[in-house]
């Protein structure tokens, strides 16, 4: 029960093909009778390396066809609804152009042959069929290595089969590489705060994740106000990668090597640490971030975040967050 909002800007260039939108999700199910594998199956085994459904979807069908003609552009808008599964976009004999993600346009259009999409992120590229018409290739999940075990003996799985038809070819069109202005964020007076992804065991011996050590149930909330800048330093010294997702804003990467955007989902790698600067423009109130790999949000890696009004000098409101926990993931 789950679906895509695209949210258009009339400011945004035409040049970009036909217009595509994929939900790329798995779900688990039994192979005998269909149902649905129980949420609590595998303990915490698998809830430390995160849950993989079963089977793959692709707009919530399995291995559906998408009928393409050689040379002509489309846009695909994709959208990574799963629970845990990272997925890379890629394909033989082919390049993308990334045109942006999370947040719309990227500042800058560029090429990559893989484009690596975590849980909760989202896409904008553009697919330049390049087969001839008459044949068929498959878009196939590759397993992607997110930490400790989680490549090993895997094979890869057939998503959608992309079929050339008996069209005449067309010219691809030139994609503008300057796509928007993003000014980056002013941090010369920004609060600067650490979060380390921590994963260890609590007194019965049950796997406990959360942020600097705490599971979201023991946390306090961190606390800003409207017009205050932040860092975050997203620290990961455990033995899996985490999509740190934020609720409510988008943030910049603190990274001059990467085409500047905005996001609210970033990829922090085993053994990383990311920085992001995020202004808290507006929208006063309770927020949440966490790992949006949903096991480990619910294993405890995850926290709130209040947001005061920017006259106000009242600490955030005092509340028992291990009643929201439930609420929250289920949300998610």
């Amino acid at each position: 029960m789950y679906g895509p909002i695209v949210v258009e800007d009339p400011n945004d260039p035409e040049e970009f093909g036909d217009d595509l939108v994929l939900v790329m999700s798995d779900i688990s199910l039994n192979v005998g009778d269909g149902s649905f594998v129980p949420e609590n199956s595998g303990g915490d085994f698998t809830s430390l390396f995160g849950k993989e459904g079963t089977v793959v979807l692709v707009n919530g069908k399995v291995r559906p066809t998408l009928k393409v003609r050689q040379g002509k552009q489309q846009r695909w808008r994709v959208i990574n609804a799963s629970r845990s599964r990272y997925i890379p976009i890629r394909l033989r004999d082919h390049t993308f152009t990334i045109l942006g993600g999370d947040n719309g346009l990227a500042e800058r259009s560029r090429e990559a042959g893989r484009v690596v999409v975590t849980p909760s992120e989202r896409a904008d590229i553009v697919f330049t069929p390049m087969r001839e018409p008459g044949s068929t290739q498959v878009f196939r999940w590759i397993p992607f290595n997110r930490g400790f075990g989680t490549v090993y003996r895997r094979a890869s799985v057939p998503m959608m089969d992309i079929e050339t038809v008996m069209d005449d070819p067309v010219i691809p069109a030139q994609i503008p590489e300057q796509l928007r202005t993003i000014e980056p964020i002013d941090i010369s007076n920004a609060i600067e705060t650490d979060l380390e992804m921590t994963i260890g065991q609590d007194e019965t011996n049950n796997i406990e994740m959360g942020f600097n050590g705490i599971p979201y149930w023991n946390m306090m909330p961190l606390q800003a106000r409207v017009g205050e800048t932040h860092i975050w330093n997203l620290i990961n010294n455990s033995d899996f990668n985490h999509p740190f997702h934020l609720h409510g804003y988008f943030f910049q990467v603190l990274d001059e090597n990467r085409v500047p955007e905005w996001k609210d989902t970033v990829d922090v790698p085993v053994g990383e640490t990311v920085h992001i600067a995020v202004n808290f423009e507006g929208r006063p109130g309770m927020w949440m971030y966490h790992c949006h790999i949903l096991d480990h949000a619910e294993a405890g890696m995850m926290g709130q975040l209040w947001v005061g009004p920017a006259d106000s000098t009242d600490p955030a409101p005092e509340q028992d967050l291990s009643v929201l926990i439930d609420v929250m993931v289920k949300e998610e």
